[in-house]
């Protein structure tokens, strides 16, 4: 059980960087083209 909520707790902050960094890409992508 343990190992497995590990995976899992690893795996959902990979998403959530990714996430992040893909939103913060956009509004700077779109901060930039409104400029």
């Amino acid at each position: 059980m343990r190992n497995e909520t590990r995976c899992i707790q690893n795996v959902f902050a990979i998403s959530a960087e990714e996430i992040f960094s893909v939103v913060a890409s956009r509004l700077f992508l779109s901060f930039y083209t409104s400029c």
